[in-house]
């Protein structure tokens, strides 16, 4: 079991509109486990990101936003292992690319949009290969929809 913070901020603001990138969206999380059933220990993950997103571009009346996806995560002590049991700092690496088609909305009602996002992740620790199933990397695909107040 685990406790952790996300905190991504939008950089909107800091684009002008003439400028190709509407926003880099970093973002940094942390966790930390409070009962480890495995080992016993409080382990630390620790993730950093971006999320570079492109101005819209209008397909017919339909305005889509691209964007391009990346994080890793990493801790310093224990949370990804190698298969001799020691430490490894980096677990993995994803990268992406997702379209999102903002949805009409009152002033008072939240922002939503509808998203699709497909994601390569390559996994960097042994740990991580296993609970892949032995493979090394992977793609998912999403598709959601998501609301920011």
């Amino acid at each position: 079991e685990e406790i952790g913070i996300d905190v991504r901020y939008n950089d909107r603001v800091l684009w002008p509109k003439s400028s190709p990138v509407a926003a880099i969206n970093p973002a940094v999380s942390y966790y930390w486990e409070f009962d480890d059933n495995k080992d016993g220990e409080r382990n630390s993950f620790i993730g950093v990101g971006i999320d570079p997103e492109l101005q819209p571009v209008r397909f017919g009346k339909v305005p889509v936003t691209i964007s391009f996806p990346a994080s890793l995560g990493a801790s310093w002590d224990g949370y990804y292992f190698n298969d001799r049991g020691g430490t490894q700092q980096v677990g993995y690496w994803m990268a992406g690319i997702q379209a999102a088609v903002d949805l009409p909305s009152s002033r008072n009602s939240p922002k939503c949009r509808l998203e699709a996002e497909l994601d390569y992740i390559r996994m960097l620790a042994d740990s991580t290969k296993r609970a892949n199933g032995g493979d090394n990397d992977d793609f998912t695909f999403r598709f959601g929809f998501a609301f920011q107040l």
